[in-house]
């Protein structure tokens, strides 16, 4: 890894949100759409090798110009000029480095917002482990923190979201579910629910972080928004999905109106308590005039309707799954 200290360049990647760079504290102008949207990729990949068809098939789709790999060079060698000026054409250079499986850039979680995520999201699952709460809480927060949108900004720079974009963008829902999930049971909900906030409004039909921050307004004392959340939440996943929402919603719904609810139903073994619950003895107050009536009182969901994780993932496995044929393409 180019180190960032003595007479070598010092860069600072931003992939977790618009794609940004630092050289000497100094952001660099990325240039055309097409270049920021290979080194969004890239960086999205965090030092794992890019194939050209990858990078090809993010920046065209299935509809590639034949001067496509022509034009992927071309912007690898731009690149390698941004981050190192001067640069004689077709060098390598310290930064961007290209070989049999393909581009990676050289990064690590000094220097990439996205590893320094995953770093702090590990040490807050190990303390959490451990049952060392507070540290787990401070470092859910620094991760989170780091988080400014989706990743690269790819939504205004590609036609589709990728499948490296989309699984970061998976990461960090499920970070700020796991830090919501924890600042519950330390009655801290406050402290997360900015960030769960913006989250949420990027992923507004995923129905586990829609619950999450449910539970999270109400044990803030906000129930009038989080009842409003989940009306229109319900609504867009009928107008967008043509579906009800699935239990773990609902049964965050039933929470925040204080109605009682049922355990899942066991094996036989005892279960762990589910993560979006609130802690043992919390209770989860009703807002003021509402009345304990059972959501929409619809009729029960078919049982070869419910549960729609695994085929939601093998959906997403579908659309974003495609494979292009791999075509032997020279990587400079």
């Amino acid at each position: 890894m180019p180190s960032t200290n003595s007479g070598e360049m010092s860069f600072c990647f931003g992939v977790l949100g618009p794609l940004q760079i630092w050289r000497h504290g100094k952001e660099l102008d990325l240039g055309a759409r097409q270049q920021r949207l290979i080194l969004a990729l890239l960086l999205a990949n965090a030092g794992q090798p890019v194939g050209i068809a990858e990078i090809v098939e993010v920046l065209w789709d299935q509809r590639p110009p034949q001067s496509a790999v022509n034009v992927v060079h071309r912007y690898i060698g731009a690149l390698r000029r941004l981050f190192e000026p001067g640069l004689p054409a077709r060098s390598a250079g310290r930064w961007l480095l290209g070989d049999a499986a393909g581009y990676r850039i050289r990064v690590d979680s000094d220097n990439l917002d996205l590893l320094r995520l995953r770093d702090l999201a590990e040490r807050a699952r190990s303390d959490e482990l451990a049952g060392r709460l507070p540290e787990a809480m401070a470092a859910y927060e620094s991760a989170l923190n780091l988080w400014r949108g989706p990743c690269g900004g790819a939504s205004e720079l590609a036609s589709y979201n990728h499948l490296a974009f989309s699984v970061v963008d998976h990461e960090c829902a499920e970070l700020a579910r796991e830090a919501a999930s924890l600042a519950l049971r330390l009655e801290r909900s406050r402290s997360v629910l900015p960030v769960l906030r913006r989250v949420a409004e990027h992923r507004p039909l995923d129905e586990a972080l829609q619950a999450q921050l449910l539970l999270s307004l109400s044990a803030d004392g906000q129930q009038a928004e989080a009842i409003a959340l989940y009306h229109n939440t319900r609504r867009r996943l009928a107008d967008e999905l043509g579906v009800d929402p699935g239990e773990e919603l609902r049964e965050a719904y039933q929470m925040v109106l204080g109605l009682n609810v049922a355990g899942p139903i066991s094996s036989g073994a005892a279960e762990p308590p589910s993560p979006s619950a609130p802690p043992r003895g919390m209770h989860i107050g009703r807002a003021p005039g509402a009345t304990a009536v059972l959501p929409a009182q619809l009729p029960a969901d078919l049982p070869w309707f419910t549960g729609r994780d695994e085929a939601r993932r093998r959906t997403l496995g579908l659309v974003n799954g495609h494979v292009m044929t791999q075509v032997s393409m020279p990587v400079l």
